[in-house]
């Protein structure tokens, strides 16, 4: 699991458990751009296979109240640029997600319209 955020850290030599901890704690305050995922899977030969996974998020104004604020720091931005990361194609095309709370709130909102 790898992420592309607006915030720039790196924790290369920690446990799995910390990397969570911290890819969590991240995504509350700054917005992530992009989420890596890859499968790895062993064939009955013993050979290893990997299947990469790329996508693209960007939180999205999915109601009234729900329109965010995005953060962004400088360095993490400059260094996305140059790895040529495209901007506009998260902005666009990128999946929204909603915390535990906004999801709360969203359904009763649907729930008093219906």
């Amino acid at each position: 699991l790898d992420s592309s955020t607006t915030r720039n850290r790196s924790f290369p030599f920690d446990p799995p458990w910390r990397r969570y901890q911290e890819l969590r704690k991240r995504t509350k305050d700054f917005t992530t751009l992009q989420l890596g995922l890859c499968v790895f899977s062993r064939s009955e030969n013993g050979t290893l296979s990997a299947r990469p996974y790329s996508f693209r998020c960007f939180p999205q104004k999915i109601s009234r109240w729900l329109n965010k604020s995005v953060l962004f720091q400088v360095g993490s931005i400059g260094f996305l640029s140059s790895q040529n990361f495209d901007f506009n194609a998260s902005l666009k095309k990128g999946i929204g997600s909603l915390s535990c709370i906004e999801e709360s709130n969203m359904r009763t909102e649907f729930q008093e319209k219906l």
